[in-house]
């Protein structure tokens, strides 16, 4: 079960960010056909095709500090949750499109660090209809710009989607 940790509206204007990211840089676009390929994806791509996935909807993009968006964000993060930063990255979902059953990565930088880690989930947007989060057995629906939840564990399976007419963005944010 994920748990509500606080509103951060009022420390990033992530209308702006949004706004900014739309420009003209270009995200890291995971394509639907690589993501069962993706080598630490085996045990999951290993469900989707016995549970006949269907790749064509399966589609993100990603965002990196530095890279698509100021790292005065990363150091805004660090400061307001208390936790050193490991990894980042903002998800856009456009409409019809979604982020199936999985848990992010295994980052073996992880092994070096001295932890425990914690992974904590923003919704930067503005919600629309058909804007879904899952953590576990939890729905996320209706959310706040700025709203942040808290994984129960890193590792934690979760999926999302977009139902909707609007892409979605959320912040991700996983540190010790």
């Amino acid at each position: 079960m994920y748990k509500f940790v606080k509103n951060c509206a009022d420390v990033i204007d992530w209308v702006d960010l949004v706004a900014n990211l739309a420009g003209p840089g270009t995200p890291a676009y995971i394509e639907p056909d690589k993501w069962a390929a993706k080598k630490d994806y085996n045990e999951i791509a290993k469900l989707w095709c016995d549970a006949d996935m269907n790749f064509g909807g399966v589609a993100v993009s990603n965002y990196e500090p530095d890279r698509d968006y100021p790292n005065t964000v990363t150091h805004a993060m660090e400061n307001l949750l208390g936790l050193t930063h490991v990894e980042s990255w903002i998800s856009r979902i456009n409409p019809g499109c979604m982020a199936p059953y999985h848990w992010d990565f295994d980052n073996p930088n992880l092994v070096n660090l001295p932890g425990p880690f914690r992974r904590v989930s923003g919704f930067i947007s503005e919600f629309s209809f058909g804007h879904v989060f899952i953590v576990g057995d939890d729905v996320h629906y209706k959310h706040s710009i700025g709203d942040l939840i808290e994984f129960p564990d890193i590792r934690a399976w979760h999926a999302g989607a977009n139902l909707g007419l609007v892409p979605k963005y959320m912040y991700h944010f996983i540190g010790y």
